[in-house]
């Protein structure tokens, strides 16, 4: 017998997709991921030429999703496609399927993540300053003012926002070019080469970590200026073994061409792969890393003086040379895991450097630290700043200073809090690098509404809304926070 291709394929979908759809709002956990249809023999299959493969509504479950279409994730790994209505915080959220004539409500407490692809507000606006929260939480945007209570931000997405003082961890102006990359950012920020556990890497909370199995992350980075640093924050259990390599060729192999930095213990080993030939470019040793357990590194490259310098909590550790220059090199950072020993990174960023080494007196653990420019660094206490100009304090003097010549402000450890969880906490990406932590209230086609100890009430544009992130405390996510632990 002969089947129309349309009629067929069109029945199927609508019986396969009311099954799965069955199976989301009652919440089964075990419902198939994928069903195989085998077609008798005496079946042919006849195409039809009114099938309109381009349309939602008779698009094939197995293709990839339609890049106009949202994407709900649960957390049962489960994924559906179609349009994001709205969301009410005490009924769940409105969700049309392609499939299905009316609205389907979803309760938001199996949600893992919405995902808009097809949302991007076309409106620019030129930033001056990312703000680093004291829960990872990041905010761009032109600073109008601030004093001794609150820091009012005017951002593209929200308008002007009121940032709790005590809530700042740090300022970095980005306007400049100063500032290249800020993150680690998330999963989808990044590249992956496993060899051991497939979820490797885990990420929350502003920090990524390897969970003890072998494997790679990397991610691809602007062009790289002749001279850059990369600072972060690692943290280890037992004895580190870490691999950082830079100047990658390739994100996924980095071992094709890089300069790699190899941490394992008290030594630091700095070599060259691939490219121009292995060469080993020596040993330091920094007495008592081991134990720390923790610490700030800070990786900085002067191309033009074929130069490596390694930076171990503010103080100088080694420098490296070599030879034959970083021509060959490319514009991937990656980190390499080793079998059964886990590590975690937050705070990472990569700037301009200005080839100088910065004096390591000054410390943002009990007062502000302003950082220039010019590798200068100034310790005391940040008054207020009114429009492009700052006013500082120190143990000398009071002084002004332009915005434009600070590289970064460091806020006093001591007087910073950190916004305790709520229960309908949410986080939202914004397109770019934004993030933020809202206990969420309603969101619509036009506005997301949420509230945090940090920020008050907030209400940002939905067009800008990459990711929405749900039942961040879920004990199905605790793997992911265990980064805390570090």
């Amino acid at each position: 017998m002969k089947l129309s291709l349309f009629g067929f394929v069109y029945c199927v979908s609508r019986a396969l997709t009311g099954f799965f759809l069955f199976c989301f709002a009652m919440g089964i956990p075990n419902a198939p991921a994928q069903i195989n249809i085998v077609l008798p023999a005496d079946v042919a299959i006849e195409p039809d030429e009114e099938l309109a493969i381009d349309s939602p509504d008779h698009a094939s479950h197995g293709q990839a999703f339609k890049k106009t279409q949202d994407t709900l994730a649960f957390l049962t790994g489960d994924l559906l496609a179609g349009n994001v209505l709205g969301i009410d915080i005490t009924k769940g959220i409105h969700f049309r399927h392609p499939d299905v004539e009316d609205p389907i409500l979803f309760s938001l407490k199996n949600l893992h993540e919405i995902t808009f692809t097809h949302r991007q507000a076309t409106e620019t606006q030129t930033t001056l300053m990312m703000a680093q929260l004291t829960n990872g939480d990041r905010i761009s945007g032109k600073i109008l003012r601030m004093d001794s209570d609150q820091l009012i931000f005017k951002t593209r997405y929200a308008g002007e926002v009121a940032i709790l003082r005590s809530a700042l961890h740090q300022l970095v102006p980005v306007s400049a070019g100063h500032l290249i990359y800020s993150g680690p950012g998330d999963r989808a920020d990044w590249v992956f080469q496993q060899t051991g556990l497939p979820n490797n890497w885990m990420f929350a909370d502003g920090v990524m970590r390897s969970a003890g199995a072998q494997g790679s992350a990397g991610k691809q980075l602007p062009a790289m200026p002749d001279k850059f640093k990369i600072d972060m924050e690692v943290a280890w259990r037992g004895m580190p073994y870490i691999q950082i390599h830079l100047m990658s060729q390739d994100a996924r192999n980095p071992h094709a061409s890089s300069w790699t930095l190899m941490i394992h213990g008290d030594n630091f080993r700095m070599y060259r792969q691939g490219g121009m030939g292995h060469f080993d470019m020596g040993n330091a040793q920094v007495s008592g890393f081991q134990a720390k357990q923790k610490a700030k590194l800070s990786i900085r490259v002067d191309k033009s003086d074929k130069r490596i310098v390694l930076m171990v909590d503010d103080v100088l550790a080694h420098q490296w040379q070599d030879p034959n220059g970083f021509q060959t090199g490319g514009d991937n950072l990656v980190f390499q895991a080793q079998q059964s020993m886990p590590y975690a990174l937050s705070n990472l960023t990569v700037s301009v450097w200005d080839g100088k080494m910065a004096p390591p007196s000054a410390s943002a653990d009990s007062s502000d630290l302003l950082e220039l420019v010019n590798g200068d660094r100034i310790s005391g206490k940040l008054l207020r700043i009114d429009g492009p100009t700052l006013k500082f304090h120190n143990d000398f003097t009071a002084f002004e200073l332009p915005l434009d010549r600070v590289a970064s402000i460091h806020f006093d450890k001591t007087q910073q809090t950190t916004a305790r969880l709520q229960e309908n906490d949410i986080e939202a990406r914004i397109f770019g690098r934004d993030r933020l932590t809202l206990a969420l209230v309603s969101l619509t086609p036009e506005n997301l509404e949420g509230h945090s100890e940090n920020l008050g009430t907030l209400r940002v544009q939905s067009p800008y809304l990459e990711r929405l992130g749900f039942n961040l405390y879920d004990a199905r996510k605790k793997s992911l926070r265990e980064v805390a632990d570090f």
